[in-house]
């Protein structure tokens, strides 16, 4: 289990705010990031979490994670998943409706 401070929580954000990506090297056993003034495990953890979330995306290579902020990006992944209804349901149900208006216009005219 990691612990990790609002403080150190709080640079990662700024720093992916403003950066728009983080880098964050495989190594669990690094005493501190490249760039922040934070243990390595720490940020792994804490983008591992944004990630979970669909804040960021993450690009594994060569034993780097890449991460980019999704804030500046549209559409979002997150939007896409709230329509989980596919395009061919969403036309049935547009025939659907317009059945229903057809049968009453003829009621109305009877």
């Amino acid at each position: 289990m990691v612990l990790i401070t609002k403080q150190q929580k709080r640079v990662a954000y700024n720093h992916l705010l403003e950066e728009g990506v983080i880098v964050v090297k495989k190594d669990v056993h690094l005493k501190k990031h490249q760039t922040l003034d934070m243990p390595n495990l720490n940020l792994m953890c804490i983008m591992k979490s944004l990630k979970s979330k669909q804040f960021v995306t993450e690009i594994f290579s060569w034993n780097w994670y890449y991460y980019t902020c999704l804030l500046y990006t549209s559409p979002s992944p997150r939007d896409r998943q709230k329509s989980r209804m596919p395009s061919s349901a969403c036309k049935k149900k547009k025939k659907k409706k317009k059945k229903k208006k057809k049968k009453k216009k003829k009621k109305k005219k009877k």
